[in-house]
């Protein structure tokens, strides 16, 4: 079999090649017998000796680099047999008519990958582009990639400009050589938008005191006219101390209407940290209730329009906790968001304020915070305002279910059944539910269970309950009894991994 390579590849040297190339042919599972390095004549290569997981049967081969291509010899042969004396002579005998040098293999093509990208005719700037992700780039390379990032990107898809450049930004930082500051401080007022958001994060990947002091220039002079990428808010918070020295001087960019959403961000991240303390931010507090409020306005008209910086405000409110901001969060309490909702009024129980009995109604009947819900109130001793008509251990294993399979949005959690069963000596209640996925026209059903619940009805305990739902099958009434047998022998397996023990007393 001979393979050719694409125009754009290329690797810095002979040991990258062949680690790449290797790494293709050990599969998870797979027993590697034997790798050796081989020549056939002038030609260098490597030989493989591969057991499939499961088979009898082993995988030889022998693959050569000649001339910029790649030449393999396979055969596939009872393990006992791969090494005989006819195999060993058909891969020993093997030669090239033509030994060629493999020059062009270890020859960057940097220049003609970044060339190509910005090429009129789309199927090669496409071609190009998708190849970028794979090159081999060194440091001999960047002043092509610096050139390439100034550059604009027209495609198939108008986004694609973007994520070119993201992906340029992202490798100017991995090969962290300080000219990629140089050029980032030369160009970033000249640059448009989008590029100076990619310029940012790569000034922030060398954190020293002056090159953030530059930083904090642009920041405050030339601020950007689009919000910046998450990649700058990490790049930035890597040195976090530096960081946290720079930041009192950038928090008067609360009032740019760009900039706050990143300010926010970072804010709670140093709060968190302990790096910078409340009253920094108390002396900002008029232009965090102010953002906080045009966020509330947001999602009010919009429930879904949510974000993480929502939770990154309602926790710097939080633990700013003075009137004005637990007056803010009161209001965030009573959002038909309900995750906003709950984060909203965790902080109000943390800062002894009353609850919103609306607030905690509405949380105690959705299944997604009804659990956190209840634990919340009881680990302040509050346990009494949680609703009684959702105080029961079948709305709690609903809840439960719920949050294992949240991630794949389930469309329904219907009850089936309830089972009594020995748990840790002690009998303990568990519950089944059907829970559906997906459209009415390609609707699955699976089974899931929760528990162990305590026998007494009435101890809505959670201890040691959780939610599982088992995916090996869809959901089966005909076999039923055996899935639910099955389901609990899983749960069994969760248990001990937890360092419990469940009996295998699961029956019809």
């Amino acid at each position: 079999m001979v393979e050719n390579f694409s125009k754009y590849y290329w690797k810095n040297s002979d040991s990258a090649f062949w680690e790449s190339l290797l790494q293709q042919y050990n599969h998870e599972g797979d027993s590697l017998l034997l790798k050796k390095k081989i020549s056939n004549g002038r030609v260098d290569g490597y030989e493989l000796v591969i057991q499939e997981s499961g088979s009898s049967n082993a995988k030889r081969v022998r693959i050569l680099l000649n001339g910029g291509r790649l030449y393999s010899i396979l055969t596939v042969q009872a393990a006992s047999e791969i090494n005989n004396a006819n195999n060993n002579k058909y891969f020993d005998a093997f030669r090239f008519n033509n030994e060629q040098s493999n020059d062009n293999v270890f020859k960057s093509k940097a220049a003609i990958l970044l060339n190509d990208m910005a090429s009129e005719d789309s199927t090669i700037s496409n071609k190009a582009a998708k190849y970028l992700s794979l090159a081999q780039f060194s440091k001999e390379d960047l002043p092509l990639i610096h050139a390439a990032l100034l550059k604009n990107y027209t495609t198939d898809d108008e986004k694609d400009n973007d994520i070119i450049k993201s992906k340029l930004g992202g490798i100017i930082k991995d090969l962290k050589d300080t000219s990629s500051f140089s050029f980032a401080r030369e160009h970033f007022i000249a640059a448009d938008d989008t590029t100076r958001n990619i310029l940012l994060p790569v000034m922030a990947s060398f954190p020293t005191d002056e090159n953030y002091r530059i930083l904090e220039n642009f920041l405050l002079n030339h601020t950007p006219r689009i919000k910046p990428d998450y990649d700058f808010q990490r790049a930035f918070t890597d040195s976090i101390k530096l960081a946290a020295e720079m930041f009192p001087e950038l928090l008067p960019l609360l009032k740019d209407t760009v900039m706050a959403e990143t300010i926010v961000s970072i804010s709670k991240m140093l709060l968190d940290s302990g790096l910078i303390s409340n009253d920094l931010l108390r002396s900002y507090k008029q232009d965090i209730l102010h953002f906080a409020q045009k966020r509330l306005n947001k999602i009010t008209n919009d429930p879904d329009d949510y974000s993480y910086v929502d939770f990154r405000i309602e926790t710097i409110m939080g633990k700013l906790n003075i009137p004005e901001t637990n007056d803010v969060l009161q209001k965030w309490s009573v959002l038909k968001a309900p995750y906003l909702q709950m984060n909203a009024l965790a902080y109000l129980l943390q800062n002894k304020q009353t609850l919103n009995p609306v607030a905690v109604q509405a949380l105690a009947k959705d299944n997604r915070t009804r659990v956190e819900l209840y634990d919340s109130l009881k680990a302040y001793k509050k346990q009494r305002m949680f609703p009684t008509k959702y105080l029961s251990q079948k709305l709690f294993a609903e809840s439960l279910i719920y949050g294992e399979a949240a991630d794949d949005s389930p469309t329904a959690i219907i009850f089936i059944a309830e089972k009594t069963l020995k748990f840790k000596g002690r009998q303990s209640r568990f519950f089944f539910y059907k829970v559906a996925f997906g459209d009415d026209d390609a609707k699955e059903y699976y089974l899931g269970c929760a528990g162990p619940f305590p026998f007494v009805v009435a101890d809505v305990s959670l201890k040691d309950a959780f939610g599982y739902i088992s995916y090996d099958e869809q959901m089966d009434s005909k076999n039923l009894p055996a899935q639910k047998e099955a389901i609990m022998t899983q749960m069994q397996d969760g248990f001990e991994w937890q360092g419990t023990q469940l009996s295998k007393e699961a029956k019809k």
